[in-house]
């Protein structure tokens, strides 16, 4: 098996899906360390802190939309000259939503990590718990509209344009200051105060960030260890990574040494485990000779590999049901 199948064969049957909601800064591409923390009140809260990261990469944004493409009924706005989107107030309010969406290709991006993701890990110390550590494929924004009184008048619902949802940089996302108005000018230019919206007769808006990813378990990780090893690459290093001519991840600049400046890594201002442990002790393959997979260890590893396929195929339909069932949301 090729190194292309194995690592889309990871991405589409050996991933598991993460949606959460959150107030944060997020990047696409990132791998984030995901923890659940419970609050005094014993509500459960995900801390997500950034480990690591990729140069800016393209990504596809379909713009402010009311409807579903699944279902065949989509509205785009008008977007006007200064980036922002006009919806007619008729449209918003019989669908009470509007979304957008920015994503990664998947698996092409999924694949990408996980040529190197070994790397990080062992760079950074990490050892356990792999399933926490979340690729981000996806930033949905929700603009949730509330039920409007019987005169509601005519008018337009502004949405505001890409660069006030993005941060720092390109692929960096947040919630913006304003994300939309309602205005009886069609330009826009006369904005309606959120008092005057609402004595007029103009529905509530709310603005939702969603962020969705994909996680994987140790075993996976295990797997790609292996098998990159029988296809002759050291999977502590980012050769594979090259071989393929692919980005390279880096290293978050919220991530720094230890403070004895020793091999260990830990978080900036976080509180959250990483699990990470001196790993001085364990043997690398940096001064090994290079692995020359042997015709036992192919069947070996194609052995292995039939029986992820086996034991991924029970999993397969609640996937596959689960991912239709956020589509369609």
């Amino acid at each position: 098996m090729s190194l292309d199948n194995y690592h889309k064969t990871c991405c589409w049957r050996l991933s598991r899906s993460y949606s959460i909601s959150t107030d944060a800064s997020v990047k696409l591409g990132a791998i984030y360390c995901c923890t659940l923390v419970t609050q005094f009140d014993n509500a459960d809260e995900v801390n997500a802190d950034e480990i690591a990261c990729f140069p800016d990469r393209k990504f596809e944004d379909e713009g402010w939309t009311i409807g579903s493409a699944i279902l065949g009924q989509t509205i785009r706005g008008q977007t006007r000259e200064n980036g922002w989107t006009r919806f007619d107030s008729g449209d918003t309010i019989r669908w009470k939503s509007i979304h957008r969406d920015m994503d990664r290709p998947w698996p092409e991006e999924g694949q990408i990590w996980l040529a190197q993701a070994n790397h990080i890990f062992n760079h950074l110390n990490i050892t356990s718990n792999y399933e926490n550590y979340v690729f981000v494929s996806t930033v949905h924004y929700w603009l949730r509209i509330s039920m409007p009184r019987d005169n509601t008048p005519s008018g337009y619902l502004f949405l505001c344009p890409l660069a006030d949802l993005q941060s720092d940089i390109p692929t960096s996302f947040r919630n913006p200051d304003c994300a939309a108005y309602w205005s009886l000018d069609p330009s826009g230019v006369e904005r309606l105060s959120t008092y005057d919206a609402i004595h007029l007769g103009f529905p509530t808006t709310r603005l939702e960030m969603d962020v969705s990813g994909r996680s994987w378990d140790g075993s996976v990780y295990t797997g790609l260890r292996q098998f990159h090893q029988g296809k002759g690459f050291d999977p502590y290093t980012q050769d594979l990574a090259r071989h393929m001519g692919y980005p390279l991840y880096q290293i978050s600049d919220k991530v720094s040494p230890g403070k004895d400046g020793g091999d260990e890594f830990v978080q900036k201002g976080s509180s959250v485990d990483i699990s990470i442990i001196n790993t001085s002790d364990l043997c690398g393959l940096a001064d090994a000779e290079t692995f020359l997979p042997s015709r036992s260890w192919n069947i070996i590893m194609a052995i292995q590999f039939a029986l992820i396929m086996i034991l991924s195929e029970f999993s397969l339909y609640d996937y596959l049901l689960a991912h239709c069932t956020q589509a369609t949301d």
